[in-house]
């Protein structure tokens, strides 16, 4: 039952994430890789991030180490690899549902299994970009306006 109340969580989490954003690109800008959500300036996207299974492209860096525009594309990022994590772990459990069949006394520990895998790196995630938006709101306690072109703190 917990796992099934976790597992609703995580799908509503992925679907409330959505209105963030769409394709995140990784770009090389003179040298230091950028996550954005336009496309790269000079047309050769490296990388969608979240497009390689199973792989997050979480940074290490200290969210107090990142510029407002680090903070804004990494926070674009995170939001993209937590909409990729919960697709693909919905994506393996009806995989495993349709292979078991929904009657499968087996299925419910396939699925515990399933989501054993997935559901730490969700939390790792969300861990993040949590941490990112910390962040944004500590320095930038009146609000902040933030796109791919523009971050600046509000008065």
């Amino acid at each position: 039952m917990r796992f099934r109340s976790l597992g609703i969580g995580i799908i509503t989490l992925a679907c409330a994430s959505t209105a963030i954003g769409g394709d995140v690109y990784k770009c090389n800008v003179r040298g230091a890789y950028v996550y954005q959500d336009t496309p790269c300036v000079d047309g050769k996207r490296l990388d969608v991030a979240g497009s390689t299974p199973g792989r997050s492209t979480m940074s290490k860096s200290d969210p107090q180490s990142l510029s407002l525009g680090a903070l804004y594309s990494e926070i674009i990022a995170r939001a993209a690899d937590e909409r990729r994590l919960g697709a693909d772990m919905s994506a393996e459990e009806d995989a495993a549902k349709a292979r078991l069949g929904s009657r499968n006394p087996s299925l419910r520990v396939e699925i515990e299994r399933i989501q054993g895998k997935w559901l730490p790196q969700i939390r790792e995630n969300r861990a993040r970009f949590d941490a990112l938006n910390s962040e944004v709101r500590r320095r930038c306690p009146g609000g902040a306006s933030l796109s791919s072109s523009r971050q600046v703190c509000g008065k």
